[in-house]
């Protein structure tokens, strides 16, 4: 026969089945959170690595001037090179429409079957790429609006449309997913002829044959290669190194996830304020039922026990749903990760860590929150337990909040009650007003984190200003390419832009990282950089120079006065710096200088190969048509583009981005804000019935149910909007930490703060309707009491 006191246990756990499923849902909130956060952030380690490690990445990228295989087979004798693999690459336009063109980089590789580095691997479909055959990588498939066996036309850039049957997906593991910024294609590589390119190499990828390389043996070994094909006579564009073994976008999506588990902390932590909350109010309603077990001579650790078998009951009822719950939705997550950042993943698991922490945070929180008004309530004695009734006499009134709330005149007695009632019990109130405000502010402060982010994209689109952005494949005269735009219907001003690729160079003379530098007119309005110190190029500078953010990550001590070494065009150079801007990222070294001086040590006065275009009209939609009108013109011109793409199309790709990050925050945050409204709810549950009897004088003073609703109501929309008003202000510096934590993890610096009106307005609304719906039915069962009920308590 089961013992009275367990019995007493479960009637606990299911007399009041309400405040139950509100402790174990707030457990499993928080439970689930924790367990998500922390699978998430191991299982994109772990996906990242092996992702990044099965495609046998290479330690440096070299972009090249055309080169061919006898150039190719002298590179592979050079000492300290390990495996290589050559590609050749070039820019299209795919048609998605009767008169859409997106971008598309189409590369061939001679041999897909025997690849030793950047693997492109077949997702489904022919493999390789036959005669004639087009192969899209996994991530450009949707962007393309084709499916498998359906022919396609190409756009080459002399303006040769090549019709090409898609027969394959692949999947390229060190590319980005497809945007309107570009797809990723692959064809035969016997097809270049037939695609009007010469039938050679552009691209080299090199992995280095030392054992746990550094990133200064990669270097040495990619300077050399470097040399050596300047040597043979071929130019060097660009050279892109990462530390050798680690994936170069895994701190980026690491540092998004960190974040949300900062979040997942919070809900922790809100959820713990509420079992504290619950289990007070437990003890104040069975303050009698404790007086009476010790009245029949039981032991202060037999009640303690008989709250701690309740406590561990409510942990394992909210763990046993979480643990899985958690685990599939990292997987859905990660799954959805994994196609949004190109990635593969090992599938399906339970991390151990993981359900290590669900456990302990389980176990732990509940039992360490709830215990503490468990120990107190266990202190009564039995006199004052028997003697209670509950009328709560004696609890308001004492302090200035109590005397500053008795001042308020001019309202309804049951308003009035309402706001007294609300500040009866001030560490109830204080718990409650903890989850609310919490759960408020996280929310606002999503949305001004997406509300900073967006106004970051911004200040990098000042970057390109223009309506319409070209980049032809060799320098033209300028005046020649302004003649010919400015005669396109909608074209106001057209401005040409010089730009080189080099190589910051150590004191040594070795190469230690590749830079592009670009160069607008001094007077150009196409540009409104962001300068952390310094200034911009002036029109009488020279040598000057305005470097990126990114230049601190290779030398930590430079700055503005310092003069640094550039190769380019075979050429050293020395450039002073005069100013350090800000950039996304610290992977790529960017750098603006003067047009007349770069066009100049050039070679190529007068001559631009970037041009960029204002219109009458920057509508979006516009500059898509302005694209096709300047297409056209210059085709007929003859004239060939490597890319030409709206100015809108960075900052519509980068919006997207920001949204989905902001998307997976903000279901958090609504994960948090139930918490509190369950925590409202309970508040409002344990009110009523603590007020049972107080209601019950009420109704024999004649109070009506409209009366009874309305105190109940009120308090809790009292509760509410002070939450949100305490909400709007600590969302502020939990914004910024949020903002501080994110602009470093994407864009690696720090950017402008920027707060939106939407966050406030938007929870406001949210408080309101919590508040109404937390409160409805402890008001309606408040209203539903009467007189022989009251009387009937206990």
């Amino acid at each position: 026969m089961i013992p009275v006191r367990w019995r007493k246990v479960f009637h606990d756990l299911v007399d009041n089945k309400i405040r139950s499923l509100l402790v174990i849902f707030s457990i499993f909130i928080g439970v689930a959170l924790v367990g998500f956060t922390i699978s998430l952030y191991i299982t994109l380690d772990e996906d990242l690595d092996y992702s990044w490690s099965s495609i046998t990445p290479f330690h440096a990228q070299l972009f090249t001037e055309d080169f061919d295989e006898d150039t190719l087979e002298t590179i592979k004798k050079i000492p300290g090179l390990g495996e290589v693999q050559a590609k050749y690459s070039f820019s299209a336009r795919l048609r998605i429409g009767p008169d859409d063109w997106v971008p598309i980089q189409i590369t061939a590789i001679p041999d897909y079957l025997e690849q030793k580095v950047d693997i492109v691997k077949t997702d489904n479909g022919a493999w390789p790429p036959g005669e004639h055959q087009l192969l899209i990588e996994r991530g450009s498939l949707v962007q393309s609006k084709s499916n498998v066996g359906e022919v396609v036309e190409i756009k080459l850039p002399d303006d040769t449309v090549r019709s090409m049957k898609l027969t394959g997906v692949v999947h390229d593991g060190q590319v980005g997913v497809g945007t309107i910024l570009g797809l990723y294609g692959y064809v035969n590589y016997d097809d270049l002829e037939w695609l009007h390119q010469p039938l050679s190499l552009n691209r080299l990828s090199i992995r280095i044959s030392k054992p746990n390389p550094s990133k200064i043996d990669v270097d040495e070994v990619a300077d050399r290669v470097s040399e050596h094909l300047r040597k043979a006579g071929k130019e060097v564009w660009f050279v892109l190194a990462f530390d050798p073994g680690e994936n170069p976008g895994k701190s980026q999506v690491l540092g998004v996830v960190q974040i949300m588990g900062v979040l997942g902390f919070l809900a922790v932590a809100l959820a713990g304020f509420l079992i504290f909350n619950t289990f007070s109010s437990l003890m104040n309603q069975h303050v009698r039922h404790i007086g009476i077990m010790k009245a029949v001579g039981a032991h202060r650790s037999q009640i303690i026990s008989m709250y701690v078998v309740l406590i561990l009951t409510f942990s394992i009822m909210a763990i046993l749903p979480a643990i899985p719950i958690a685990a599939l939705f990292t997987e859905v997550l990660n799954r959805g990760m994994a196609v949004q950042f190109n990635y593969e993943t090992l599938g399906f698991r339970l991390v151990p860590a993981a359900v290590i922490a669900q456990l302990v945070v389980g176990f732990l929180v509940p039992l360490v929150t709830g215990i503490i008004p468990v120990l107190v309530g266990v202190h009564i004695t039995i006199r004052e337990a028997i003697y209670s009734y509950g009328l709560s006499a004696g609890r308001f009134g004492k302090n200035w909040i109590d005397r500053l709330v008795e001042r308020i005149r001019g309202l309804s007695r049951p308003m009035l009650i309402a706001i007294r009632n609300t500040f009866r019990r001030k560490g109830r109130l204080a718990l409650t007003l903890s989850v609310l405000i919490l759960g408020g502010a996280i929310f606002i402060a999503v949305f001004n984190l997406r509300s900073s982010m967006v106004a970051y994209i911004d200040i990098i689109g000042k970057y390109f200003l223009s309506d319409v952005n070209i980049t032809f494949n060799q320098n033209y005269p300028i005046e020649k390419i302004e003649d010919a735009l400015l005669g396109v219907p909608g074209v106001e001003r057209v401005e040409g832009w010089a730009a080189a690729s080099g190589e910051l160079l150590r004191d040594n003379g070795e190469a230690e990282e590749s830079v592009q530098l670009l160069a607008p007119p001094t007077d150009s309005s196409l540009i409104e950089p962001l300068l952390i110190s310094g200034r911009w190029v002036l029109p009488d500078d020279e040598n000057a120079i305005v470097v990126n953010n990114a230049f601190w990550r290779v030398r930590p001590d430079l700055k503005v006065g310092d003069d640094i070494q550039l190769k380019i065009n075979n050429k050293d150079t020395t450039w002073r710096v005069v100013g350090f801007f800000q950039f996304p990222g610290d992977l790529q070294l960017f750098a603006y200088t003067g047009y007349k001086y770069l066009a100049e040590m050039l070679n190529a006065p007068n001559r631009a190969v970037i041009y960029r275009i204002v219109a009458s009209d920057h509508s979006p939609q516009n500059q898509v048509r302005m694209v096709k009108l300047i297409e056209t013109r210059l085709r007929n011109l003859g004239l060939q583009t490597q890319d030409i793409q709206p100015g809108s199309a960075l900052g519509e790709a980068n919006a997207a981005a920001i949204n989905t990050i902001v998307w997976f925050f903000l279901s958090i945050a609504i994960a948090i804000a139930l918490v509190g409204a369950i925590g409202l709810m309970g508040t409002m549950s344990m009110n009523v019935l603590e007020r049972t009897r107080e209601i019950g004088v009420m109704r024999s003073l004649g109070a009506s149910n409209l009366a009874v609703f309305s105190i109940v109501l009120v308090e809790g929309m009292m509760i509410g909007l002070l939450s949100w008003l305490i909400a709007a202000i600590l969302a502020m510096p939990i914004s910024r930490f949020l903002f501080l934590l994110l602009s470093q993890a994407i864009f690696r610096s720090p950017g402008k703060f920027t707060a939106s009106m939407d966050g406030f307005l938007i929870w406001l609304g949210l408080t309101i309707f919590l508040c109404v719906a937390a409160s409805f039915l402890p008001a309606y069962n408040a209203a539903r009491l009467t007189i022989r009920e009251v009387l009937a308590y206990e």
